[in-house]
């Protein structure tokens, strides 16, 4: 005898004959919509609610009403005051079948688009919807069913860029930026781009966005920050590109490892400057790096 189990039911394999072994409370695990989801897509299971359990049952139960929903979790609960942020909304009896939640969810009192995320939904487990926008902004809780949820708060904000940090990378790429503002770890998360090539973002938070530039031609390049498919203002601020650093001069050329008068295995540093020049640049950088020259006497 062999017994396959998966998350939902396990089969028993004996002499070719298979038997589907199920639990309808098992499978419903006390949540009201899903255990009549099952009964009305699989109504062979005969699984049906009664008596504030979902069990196996060949007769019809009095008919009762699901409890209202509850909400396990809220992501994210902030996003672009203009919209288009997709909001996952998970827990239990959020609905028997997507009718019954399609144009049936509020978001801070604006209505969020679950026909846009048809295929996401989850009977009963899980609502994806894409919220509207809200002229200036503010904060609510959400609405599924008619029934306000005051524990779960949604904000709709305005995101803001005040400055690049530094202002200029070489043609090649690979220097990281840093995007100043507010606001810019809201919705399903920011997208930047420079001549429009991406920036990879490396890193964010409400305050700094930091990405890796791309490489790029020289001169002023334009920078786009877009959250939720909403562009963010970034024109309070100039990005450039200069010609890669040349090298004019090393110096001193040579370093010694070793001092014969010290003791051995002692370690000697030197710091050595080397002469940069970034082409196009308001002049000449000069940058002094120390070079740990570490060598060993026996």
């Amino acid at each position: 005898m062999i017994v396959l189990w998966t998350n939902q039911n396990f089969v028993i394999e004996n002499d070719g004959l298979e038997v589907t072994l199920y639990s309808c409370r098992g499978q419903a695990s006390g949540d009201c919509s899903f255990c009549k989801n099952l009964e009305e897509t699989y109504p062979a299971m005969n699984c049906k609610w009664c008596a504030g359990q979902c069990v196996y049952s060949l007769q019809s139960c009095t008919q009762s009403l699901c409890p209202g929903p509850n909400v396990t979790s809220l992501t994210p609960n902030t996003g672009h005051f203009l919209g288009g942020t997709v909001v996952t909304i998970t827990g239990f009896n959020l609905g028997i079948k997507f009718a019954d939640i399609e144009n049936n969810i509020t978001i801070a009192g604006i209505a969020c688009n679950t026909t846009a995320r048809r295929d996401d939904y989850l009977a009963s487990k899980r609502i994806r919807c894409v919220t509207g926008g809200r002229s200036g902004g503010g904060s609510g809780p959400i609405n599924i069913l008619g029934v306000t949820l005051n524990k779960w708060i949604y904000s709709y904000k305005t995101p803001m860029i005040t400055g690049f940090q530094p202002k200029f990378a070489a043609q090649s790429g690979g220097r990281i930026v840093h995007l100043r503002g507010g606001n810019l770890n809201i919705g399903n998360g920011p997208k930047v781009t420079i001549n429009n090539d991406t920036c990879l973002v490396t890193s964010k938070n409400m305050s700094v966005i930091s990405c890796v530039v791309p490489a790029g031609s020289t001169g002023v390049a334009n920078v786009s920050v877009n959250i939720d498919s909403n562009p963010v203002d970034t024109t309070t601020s100039n990005f450039s590109y200069v010609e890669d650093p040349t090298v004019q001069n090393i110096y001193p050329v040579h370093l010694s490892s070793f001092e014969s008068h010290k003791s051995p295995w002692k370690a000697h540093h030197r710091e050595t400057s080397v002469v940069m020049a970034f082409h196009n640049a308001r002049k000449s950088d000069r940058l002094s790096n120390a070079i740990r020259d570490t060598g060993y006497t026996l």
